[in-house]
């Protein structure tokens, strides 16, 4: 018998119930194939649940074998004192790629292209920032520092610093989300404040010199696409919209398409060559995989990203996260599985040298 797991980076999280049921089918089967395009975003502890799916303890060892001989960890203290502990590090890091590329085939999009006999596709990807006027950067600097800030004589406070990061990209993104109390209920009510323009006006002078582009936009958030969606309507540009409230029919037959970066993983949307990234998360997978839908293996040949980004904000550190999580993937499934054949090539014609030498001094 023999059991498949498809985006296999979904079990990932050694803990999570899915990753549990998926490593506990996985025993009952002789053969098993995890399949995944992007199989990490941050660390080495992301391998383990994935590899345990596909050898239960053989390749790694119980989860806590792994932390123990791989993972170095530091203990961090809470403001209510507590402590816990934090990966800082890893050991062995060799011995980790060496038993992650024994039990793996990898092979990238521009490889599978050259299979093909077509070129690898160019990309092209451009920061395009602005500056926040006055009034914006007044509110962002007084949130980033007090944790609260007033907005039309509604004050708005950020109870954890964890959520602090989500409402300074609001901010730059020109609105910030309020929830509201109602009295006697536990909905709330949800609040949309205006904050500035800079990035909508921005995003609309460079929409403007595209000519006759598709293009997908990017947001993370629902009332990003909607304030965009209204400045479409008054120019008379044609859209379509791609979240959880608007579904997909399959055909990019208008402008531009306003994609909630979470909802759009499994769309083909290469009719564009163009990616806007209006506002994204911290999540390498997610970006990843959400910017890949405008590549075609046999149709594109070239795309361009282009990152709206306010300057000296947060999005500085987006976009470096972003970067800093691709380089490591890169590192761990591209550069050392190309290390390793450039070194069995070396060694083979190393040993080739050798065989030619013997028979001349044979002959």
């Amino acid at each position: 018998m023999m059991i498949i797991a498809d985006e296999a980076h979904m079990i990932k999280k050694p803990g999570a119930a899915q990753s549990r049921f998926a490593r506990t089918l996985a025993k009952r089967c002789q053969w098993k194939l995890a399949l995944t395009g992007t199989p990490i975003d941050e660390g080495f502890e992301q391998y383990w649940a994935v590899f345990d799916f596909i050898g239960k303890n053989e390749i790694f060892g119980t989860y806590g074998d792994f932390k123990d001989q791989y993972l170095i960890f530091e203990e961090r203290q809470r403001r209510d004192k507590r402590t816990y502990p934090v990966i800082v590090g890893y050991r062995y890091t060799e011995e980790i790629m060496e038993k992650i590329h024994t039990y793996s085939y990898r092979i990238t999009f521009n490889e599978a292209r050259k299979s093909m006999g077509k070129q690898p596709v160019k990309v092209r990807r451009k920061k395009v920032k602005f500056d926040l006027k006055r009034n914006t950067r007044h509110i962002y600097d007084e949130l980033r520092k007090d944790l609260e800030t007033t907005i039309e004589d509604i004050t708005i406070d950020v109870p954890l610093p964890m959520h602090l990061i989500q409402k300074l990209q609001q901010v730059c993104g020109g609105h910030l989300l309020h929830q509201e109390r109602i009295p006697g209920e536990k909905k709330r009510k949800r609040i949309v404040l205006p904050v500035g323009t800079e990035k909508l006006d921005r995003l609309m002078g460079l929409l403007s010199g595209f000519g006759q582009e598709k293009v997908v936009i990017c947001c993370r958030f629902t009332h990003e696409i909607e304030s965009i969606a209204k400045e479409f309507d008054e120019f008379g540009w044609t859209y379509k919209i791609i979240s959880g409230q608007h579904e997909w029919d399959g055909q990019f037959d208008v402008d531009f398409v306003l994609l909630q970066v979470k909802s759009g993983l499994g769309f083909d949307l290469s009719a564009a060559n163009t990616y806007v990234l209006y506002s994204w998360d911290h999540s390498h997978i997610t970006f990843e995989q959400s910017r890949m839908r405008i590549m075609h293996m046999e149709n594109t040949d070239w795309v361009k990203y282009f990152f709206l980004m306010a300057r000296d904000t947060i999005e500085d550190e987006y976009y470096e996260a972003i970067a800093k999580k691709k380089d490591f993937s890169t590192l761990v499934l591209d550069r050392y599985r190309k290390k390793k054949v450039r070194h069995r090539r070396g060694t083979a014609r190393k040993g080739a040298r050798r065989i030619r030498k013997t028979r001349a001094l044979l002959a």
